[in-house]
């Protein structure tokens, strides 16, 4: 269970609606902790970046990948596209990524291997750190990177969900609707978002390309239901009602 810099192992004192920041970098491929207290959210959560080893919990969910996407008016009215990945992510898919910071940082990461080949997640999650998605363009560039065939790459990619396959909006979020959330309103959460968000089925993008909402499994926060994972931030207690204030706090 992740826990908080500075805050009791039991997460007692967490206070509703609190806020952590999950970088997916560390967790994929650092093994200490990070704790780093980023701010205070307005109903007096605690926002930290916390870190550590994935433990390879697989987050299963309806994203879309095996029917296509809609890119006319949903039945809720609301009109759907795969947009590409706005804000910091590279829409230019022939930039390279590993060039640079960017390649020093994988140089550093392939010294802890004992092959290029065994830095293949780490890898991915930079790639997608960076656009956002993992395309097909994507998965030759670390092939090359790496030294392997594309078509291995592939076969891990398709295999973990947490790579996405096709583009998904600038706000990713992941609500979880596994059985202790469902009995506290897991469902009207969903709902909820996705009338906010204009998304209208879960594993679809907003037409503005801000949002994608889906389906998780378990966030690991059963005892502070609803979860919602925002990008790689963590929210906890959502609540139909107070969706609309979490959205407007985005950029």
């Amino acid at each position: 269970m992740l826990r908080a810099g500075g805050e009791p192992e039991g997460r007692e004192g967490l206070l509703h609606g609190q806020r952590w920041h999950v970088e997916a970098g560390a967790l994929a491929y650092s093994s200490a902790l990070i704790r780093e207290p980023l701010g205070d959210s307005e109903d007096g959560g605690r926002t930290f970046a916390v870190g550590r080893d994935r433990d390879q919990r697989e987050h299963r969910y309806r994203d879309g990948r095996d029917r296509p996407v809609s890119h006319g008016p949903s039945a809720s009215g609301g009109a759907l596209v795969a947009a590409p990945p706005l804000g910091t992510h590279h829409n230019e898919l022939h930039v390279p990524v590993f060039v640079g910071d960017v390649r020093e940082e994988l140089d550093r990461i392939l010294s802890r291997y004992p092959t290029k080949q065994a830095a293949l997640l780490p890898a991915l999650w930079m790639l997608q750190d960076a656009r956002g998605w993992v395309s097909e363009g994507g998965i030759e560039e670390v092939a090359k990177a790496l030294e392997i065939t594309p078509a291995y790459v592939k076969g891990v990619v398709s295999f973990y969900t947490m790579y996405h396959q096709h583009p998904v909006g600038r706000h990713f979020i992941q609500v979880c609707t596994t059985t202790p959330c469902n009995v506290c309103g897991a469902e009207d959460v969903v709902k909820s978002l996705l009338e906010h968000t204009g998304c209208g089925d879960l594993g679809l993008t907003s037409a503005d390309g801000r949002f994608t909402v889906v389906e998780v499994e378990c966030l690991g926060a059963c005892g502070f239901a609803t979860p919602i994972m925002i990008n790689n931030n963590f929210v906890e207690s959502v609540t139909p009602e107070s969706v609309s204030r979490i959205l407007s706090e985005l950029k």
